[in-house]
């Protein structure tokens, strides 16, 4: 599998799942178009939202594996401002399968000055208040109708 089609089929993976997550939540979703900068927007409360996935990646020798997300900005950067309200980064496997997800707003001070978020795999770390629990769609109790 080429490198263009693992992250397209990556990005529409962690798009979907983010979706599926907000439903479960009782959300009202909808995928954006594709001229549009951010990825998901919750429809009755206007929320725009920008989703990011990483791998585990291992940039040296020394360092431990940690998801990294690039190109993640302060809203002070964004341009215009409401482009999007927050960012949903997924976080997956090394078998390509959701292992965490965060939520962080475009406004918080942990993206003030940084554009790429380094997040350990393994071990404490301050975007540990950011995770989301993943929610199980029990689909057990999905029956055809007799």
């Amino acid at each position: 599998m080429n490198r263009t089609y693992q992250n397209e089929y990556l990005r529409r993976v962690a798009i979907d799942c983010v979706m599926e997550q907000l439903k479960l939540r009782g959300e009202v979703v909808v995928r954006a178009r594709s001229i549009d900068r951010h990825d998901v927007i919750i429809k009755d409360k206007d929320i725009k939202i920008r989703v990011k996935f990483s791998k585990p990646v291992k940039r040296s020798r020394i360092a431990s594996l940690h998801w990294e997300f690039t190109k993640v900005m302060h809203i002070q950067k964004l341009w215009p401002r409401d482009v999007f309200d927050s960012y949903i980064l997924v976080g997956f496997n090394s078998s390509d399968i959701v292992e965490r997800v965060w939520k962080i707003l475009v406004d918080d001070d942990i993206i003030y000055r940084k554009n790429q978020l380094f997040i350990p795999i393994d071990g404490y770390s301050i975007y540990n208040k950011y995770e989301l629990d993943i929610l199980i769609n029990d689909s057990s109790s999905f029956r055809w109708i007799d």
